[in-house]
């Protein structure tokens, strides 16, 4: 899997360069040839392309989450596992795993960091 995040690392400003900055000298041009409220409005417009290629990434993962939870998937249990011995945790909801909240801090760190790094 980290071979796939370094080859999406490389590829993502390509693509998403190639599909927001086409036609880029011409644009170029155009600026150059504007007044200020126009160049302003026709920057705003060219950072408004930006948006839809992550609404589209959202919805893509909002349905897969959807297809996830719907899907018939069966719990999977260790060997002597349905037994409730005296050291069983019964744990019902997701509050009652604090290393899965540990986790998510984490992860969450780890992005802010790298944001942060660049």
């Amino acid at each position: 899997m980290g071979v796939f995040n370094k080859a999406a690392d490389a590829l993502a400003p390509i693509v998403l360069g190639a599909i927001i900055l086409k036609d880029s000298s011409a644009l170029q041009a155009r600026l150059a040839t504007m007044e200020a409220a126009a160049k302003t409005a026709e920057l705003e417009l060219l950072a408004s392309k930006v948006v839809m290629p992550y609404v589209s990434i959202a919805i893509a993962l909002i349905l897969l989450s959807i297809f996830i939870y719907k899907s018939s998937i069966p719990e999977i249990r260790a060997e002597g596992e349905d037994d409730q011995g005296p050291n069983t945790i019964n744990r019902k909801s997701i509050f009652d795993y604090p290393y899965l909240w540990f986790g998510i801090y984490h992860l969450i760190s780890l992005c802010w960091s790298r944001g942060i790094i660049g």
